[in-house]
């Protein structure tokens, strides 16, 4: 039976700790985009609404009408373009009235479309996936364009982000695409991994701080939600750490180990430089689940079927 033990982990500073609150980068009110008065509604608070789902539903009797004026208006102005074209080509007109019947047909066909824009912007619709966090409006009540009344208040619930403010002295323990563990400062249990997606290129003035932006995964019980405070705990840069007794052999940083799996015996070539305590630092080669053979007997092959005491 053969002795194997796991890397340890040597944490070359302690980790860097915060607080904050969980936030959202889409958070917005919804306004009308044409004047119209409300006929229904679609969506109410607390509902959860895809991307393009109608929230609110304008009368549309009057915009109707407008798009059936519209494209009476374009067919008529096609047609009269046509014939003009033809009586160009028969020499009974001149190219001047054909370029008037064209700007009156272009002008036809902008017409229109702004028309079933209108209709189009009628339906109030969800700008991304959300949940309705407020609803202001009610059925019959006129909206205007220009007064930029909320309609409702939608809020997407990821991704995720935390923002954190730090000292000077943590300029070098903090880098981009850095691990964070998040964890909820009510529910201990619900956690969840981050991602330092931005770090402030300036120092704020005041406080000798800068800021920290973290985006942060969804956690499995889908307990987090905007607004809740959480515990940030930034992972610092680490080393394995082996008794140098594990050691088949070495020259010059570079190695072997017999590492355990599946209860064969594996020759690991490993990277390394001296530690404390007649230790090694394991720089490349084997991972921190990994189990190591300690004190390796001479008789020891590459393969060997063996039993571990851990």
């Amino acid at each position: 039976m053969v002795r194997a033990v796991r890397p340890a982990v040597v944490r070359l500073s302690e980790p860097v700790t915060a607080v904050s609150n969980l936030m959202v980068d889409r958070d917005v009110e919804i306004t009308t985009r044409v004047t119209g008065v409300i006929e229904s509604l679609e969506a109410d608070r607390g509902d959860f609404v895809r991307k393009g789902q109608p929230l609110a539903i304008l009368d549309q009797s009057e915009f109707r009408l407008d798009q059936q004026a519209a494209e009476e208006t374009f067919r008529l102005r096609e047609a009269e373009l046509a014939r003009y074209r033809e009586l160009s080509q028969q020499k009974l007109a001149s190219q001047a009235e054909v370029d008037q019947r064209k700007a009156a047909y272009e002008l036809a066909r902008v017409e229109l479309e702004k028309a079933k824009l209108v209709m189009k912007r009628s339906v109030i619709r969800a700008p991304y996936d959300g949940v309705i966090a407020d609803r202001f409006v009610r059925v019959g009540q006129k909206v205007l364009l220009n007064e930029n009344t909320p309609l409702f208040k939608i809020t997407a619930l990821e991704p995720l982000i935390t923002r954190a403010y730090f000292p000077e002295q943590a300029l070098g323990k903090i880098h981009v695409g850095q691990k964070v563990l998040v964890t909820a400062a009510e529910f201990p249990d619900a956690t969840a991994t981050g991602r330092v997606s931005f770090i402030s290129p300036i120092m704020e003035a005041g406080s000798a701080s800068f800021q920290v932006m973290v985006t942060v995964a969804r956690d499995s019980g889908r307990v987090f939600r905007p607004g809740m405070g959480v515990k940030l705990t930034f992972e610092t840069d680490g080393r394995l750490a082996l008794p140098a007794s594990c050691l088949v052999e070495s020259n010059a940083g570079r190695g072997s180990v017999f590492e355990v799996s599946d209860e064969r015996l594996k020759l690991r070539q490993i990277e390394f430089v001296p530690g404390p305590n007649h230790s090694i630092e394991v720089r490349a080669g084997i991972s921190e689940s990994s189990w190591i053979v300690d004190r390796p007997s001479p008789d020891l092959r590459n393969g060997t079927r063996v039993q571990v005491n851990r």
